[in-house]
């Protein structure tokens, strides 16, 4: 009997309709879109956000703004300060970059910061730093403008392999972007001595020489004379009893000592009044406003005296008032520098009088500005700034804030009283009426 054979098994092909390779590559390049095209687009943004850095940095501090604010921004703030302080009150120093400021930080709340007036600030020394200084919190301040390279570097991380070499080379300004003027540097100054604090009612110079002036500062039991032979810097003190200082003391004279103005009250010692004196003599006597005996400041030239007073009662806050006294004529108010809307002329300041030019210094927080006036405050130039003493960090001063003006000659000089002999202070000069100051 013959064993049956097995018929043989049919062989079954499953033919998938995709290939695997084909699933694969696939999967692949939907990774690749979908990792590459958030990366695409960072880096667009990149380039983009890179522009408004530059076109930002230009806009607040002038062609060094772009390569100073990405790789030294210490520096790139402190032009901007310089800016700030240097502006006048109520402008808006920054408020064209706003816009920009805004597309770099995607904040509203930096935008409104640029916005806002230079006064505002408290790096500006006016009220919002009163308010800081009283304890205040979350007044103004260049923190708040807030625009750094963290978005370029978030940004070129995000952008990575499309941006290999970081954002450093693509901040570069556009073609129409706002270009600020450079700040220029604030004055420096150079340490002095020997000059006291207190405040008189005369201050009387003569000049001895080359560089060389004899000071003479009150009256009577109260007077005291100092001596410089370099321009003013340093100052001993000098006799009292030599007649060029006694001929000078107890009056308020240029530089013509024939003729020179006393103070004093009237007969109900609540007024004060003034003497104007000629070659001739007594030209005339002529009384201020009633009320206003308390004195912050008194100056001559041989055409004029100009005062600066508060009422008796004055608490500190008022706003001094100026006037002017021309020789032989009645006194009257001469109209007060402004400086921003709001802003008085509060003490600490100081006055001086010289070439028929009236100069007013106001001091605050640490930022010292002058204002002059050839037409006896029918007009006055814009306040600038004399001293700050942030740019003067490096001065090593025991007193570090000059408020006082004093005439040598031709030439003006800003300095700090020091409040015991020896102790030394910062010294200004300016060879134009307060127009601009220097190193002496």
């Amino acid at each position: 009997m013959r064993s049956a054979v097995a018929a043989p098994v049919p062989q079954v092909s499953l033919k998938l309709p995709v290939r695997l390779r084909h699933v694969l590559g696939a999967t692949l390049l939907a990774l690749l879109f979908w990792q590459g095209v958030p990366r695409a687009k960072a880096a667009w943004r990149l380039q983009s956000l890179a522009t408004d850095f530059a076109d930002y940095a230009l806009c607040m501090v002038g062609p060094t703004g772009p390569t100073l604010l990405r790789d030294n921004a210490p520096e790139f703030w402190s032009a901007v300060r310089r800016r700030l302080v240097s502006s006048p009150a109520d402008s808006r120093p920054f408020q064209l970059c706003a816009a920009l400021s805004q597309n770099i930080t995607s904040r509203v709340e930096v935008r409104r910061a640029h916005d806002a007036l230079a006064r505002e600030f408290v790096e500006y020394g006016a009220d919002g730093a009163d308010r800081a200084a009283n304890g205040r919190q979350g007044e103004l301040g260049l923190n708040d403008l807030e625009v750094n390279t963290h978005p370029l570097a978030e940004l070129a991380k995000a952008a990575y392999p499309f941006v290999r070499t970081g954002y450093t080379m693509l901040v570069n300004p556009s073609l129409s972007a706002v270009e600020a003027m450079h700040p220029t540097d604030l004055p420096l100054a150079k340490v002095g001595q020997g000059l006291p604090a207190s405040r008189v009612l005369y201050r009387s110079v003569q000049p001895l020489g080359a560089g060389s002036y004899l000071l003479a500062l009150g009256s009577g039991n109260n007077l005291s004379a100092f001596k410089t032979t370099d321009s003013g810097v340093s100052w001993q003190e000098a006799s009292v009893r030599d007649p060029k200082v006694e001929a000078m003391g107890g009056r308020c004279f240029g530089e013509d000592a024939q003729h020179y103005f006393m103070l004093g009250l009237d007969d109900s010692r609540q007024n004060m009044k003034v003497a104007s004196v000629a070659a001739t003599g007594l030209q005339r006597t002529t009384q201020l406003p009633r009320g206003l005996t308390k004195v912050v400041a008194v100056a001559c030239d041989d055409s004029a005296l100009v005062a600066a007073l508060l009422p008796a009662t004055a608490n500190g806050n008022e706003s001094a008032a100026l006037f002017v006294c021309p020789q032989g004529e009645d006194c009257r108010a001469m109209p007060a520098p402004v400086w921003g809307e709001g802003l008085t002329l509060r003490a600490p300041l100081d006055v001086q009088r010289t070439q028929g030019a009236t100069i007013v210094a106001i001091s605050r927080h640490g930022l010292v500005r002058t204002a002059s006036s050839r037409d006896n405050g029918k007009s006055w130039t814009p306040f600038i700034v004399a001293f700050d003493r942030v740019s003067n960090a490096a001065l090593r001063v025991q007193v570090d804030e000059p408020n006082r003006l004093l005439v040598l000659g031709k030439r003006v000089l800003l300095y700090a009283g020091a409040p015991r002999p020896g102790l030394t202070y910062p010294v200004l000069i300016s060879d134009d009426l307060g127009a601009s100051w220097r190193s002496p």
